[in-house]
């Protein structure tokens, strides 16, 4: 899933959500359905990349979400792309993910969730289907030149797709804004799973992977140009056993159109 940010929130938080809501909408015109609070994106992209792992075998995808973000700092949304499904017979992953971001002082932050689906999937004895919490924050440095954005991001899963256990992500990155306003990202990350009923309870997996991306934004088209890679680990101990390749963790350069409406 590309979309970053995500949680959801619980039933105490909802209901605060939506009292508060309707108050905002008291002063908001439009409220709650404002046409301003949705939004949705299509992508087009040369290969579906998640956390330095090709899901598409090197192939194209066409990806899509729908997004709703209210003003108070509330969101939520869906995104859905094709995948390869790599024997489970499932060609679409879809996430459903909703949180809250908002500021403290200098430092932003995102607390959100994300439930990842594969519909159609034959994963009896290994549910691909899987739960994440997320925990982001940033800050700007507004004064500096190229206006550098730094990033943390955690990850928590109870248990990461395919019943693997107990797992955990952390991923740090730093953006840039270059002259003619190209953007520079730097990103590097790194994945920690237990292990459980896909990849063995003993030992499971953890590997690292790195970024580079240029993007540009033309007449509200969005062009992306990522370089990506893994540490060797990730072959070993993740590409081999559960893709039945090593390929999809070997290096490789992306590029994505996407267009926000």
């Amino acid at each position: 899933m590309r979309v970053t940010r995500a949680v959801a929130a619980g039933g105490v938080g909802l209901s605060l959500f939506i009292a508060n809501g309707f108050a905002i909408a008291e002063k908001d015109d439009g409220g709650l359905l404002a046409a301003k609070n949705f939004s949705n994106t299509v992508y087009l992209t040369t290969d579906y990349v998640f956390r330095g792992v090709s899901f598409t075998d090197k192939d194209p995808a066409i990806q899509g979400s729908f997004d709703y973000t209210h003003p108070s700092g509330f969101y939520t949304g869906v995104w859905g792309s094709n995948w390869d499904g790599y024997g489970a017979e499932s060609e679409i992953e879809l996430d459903f993910y909703g949180g809250y971001a908002s500021a403290l002082g200098p430092i932003d932050y995102d607390l959100g969730a994300v439930y990842y689906t594969f519909p159609g999937a034959e994963d009896e004895g290994f549910e691909l289907d899987w739960f994440e919490a997320h925990l982001g924050l940033s800050h700007t440095f507004d004064t500096i030149p190229l206006s550098p954005n730094v990033g943390v991001d955690f990850f928590y899963a109870p248990d990461y797709s395919g019943d693997d256990g107990d797992g955990r992500y952390y991923l740090g990155t730093l953006d840039l804004v270059l002259p003619a306003a190209i953007g520079l990202g730097f990103g590097v990350g790194h994945l920690n799973v237990a292990g459980g009923a896909l990849t063995g309870f003993e030992g499971g997996f953890s590997y690292t992977h790195y970024q580079v991306s240029l993007s540009k934004t033309i007449q509200s088209f969005n062009f992306d140009l990522t370089y990506y890679g893994t540490s060797d680990d990730c072959q070993d101990e993740y590409g081999a056993p559960l893709f039945l390749t090593t390929d999809v963790c070997t290096p490789g350069a992306v590029f994505t159109l996407s267009r926000t409406f």
